[in-house]
């Protein structure tokens, strides 16, 4: 397991690079798109019979079929970033998300809002499949915080989904080995911490991340109520688009404020490895 525990200068460059969120959706694909439906319905008034039509169908969804599944992966050609990133860990309490607007703009954190989407478009077909698989992310354990990190998350689940979406692929993606970079920030809250002003740091070093690219999940939890321990996680395409998440300016802002939240913070960083043909996975240090 690789920690490092940091100094306020090393904290500062690294504390705005995590990602986390105790929810996602793991929904059928079908049943996200009757959702958007159902909301385009709501935010664009028509008929009633409109929305009433999609609420129908949405509660008879059933799964996608092979066909249907493979849509989602989409090919276009990944965007190139347009700036530099940033994303700082928080201890606050994530709000339910509302569906996005387009199917191809993915909810990855836990903020919800256009800044905020995965756009599925800049990625590969393979980054899509995961970033759809780390929509099911949760923590399976009330310890997380401070628990060995491989034993915090549903990965196995996580891995599970992968598989399927992949062999819903087939024959027309191959996958082949490939690693994906993972930063975690375990930190202990100040008991007199501004949340508030710790959520519009996070806030504003997440959207950052978002345009930089290459982040496909951010989860945070929630400080313990006793000790205000925490954890962050992000899950990145490569190590490039970490490095570049550093020179942003709200990354800066954020780690600036490192000092006066936090009582303590320790960084680690991890890889996940996934096997050819989604044979098998590992989790070790980065």
């Amino acid at each position: 397991m690789a920690q490092t525990a940091v100094t306020m200068e090393s904290a500062v460059f690294q504390a705005a690079t995590l990602s986390l969120s105790p929810y996602a959706r793991d929904t059928p694909d079908r049943e996200t798109d009757l959702n958007l439906e159902y909301a385009r319905a709501r935010l664009y008034p028509s008929p009633p019979a409109a929305a009433a039509a999609a609420a129908a169908a949405l509660s008879t969804a059933s799964p996608p079929t092979a066909s249907e599944a493979r849509t989602l992966i989409h090919t276009t050609p990944p965007t190139p970033p347009t700036t530099t990133t940033t994303t700082a860990a928080a201890a606050i309490a994530p709000v339910d998300p509302a569906p996005p607007p387009s199917p191809h703009l993915l909810i990855a954190s836990p903020y919800a809002s256009l800044p905020h989407l995965l756009d599925l478009h800049r990625l590969s077909p393979h980054q899509q499949l995961l970033a759809q698989s780390l929509t099911t992310m949760t923590a399976t354990r009330p310890d997380y915080a401070t628990c060995a990190y491989p034993d915090a998350f549903n990965w196995a689940a996580i891995i599970q989904r992968l598989q399927h979406l992949h062999l819903l692929q087939q024959p027309h993606l191959s996958w082949p080995g490939q690693a994906f970079y993972i930063v975690v920030f375990r930190s202990r809250l100040a008991p007199r911490a501004n949340r508030a002003h710790l959520r519009r740091l996070d806030q504003a070093a997440h959207a950052e991340a978002m345009r930089s690219g290459g982040l496909l999940k951010y989860w945070f939890g929630s400080a313990d109520d006793d000790d205000g321990r925490n954890l962050a996680t992000c899950i990145w395409c490569g190590a490039e688009d970490v490095k570049r998440a550093l020179g942003g300016e709200a990354h800066r802002r954020a780690a600036q404020a490192t000092r006066g939240l936090y009582l303590e913070w320790m960084i680690e960083r991890w890889k996940l490895s996934v096997a050819e043909g989604v044979a098998g996975w590992e989790l070790g240090p980065w």
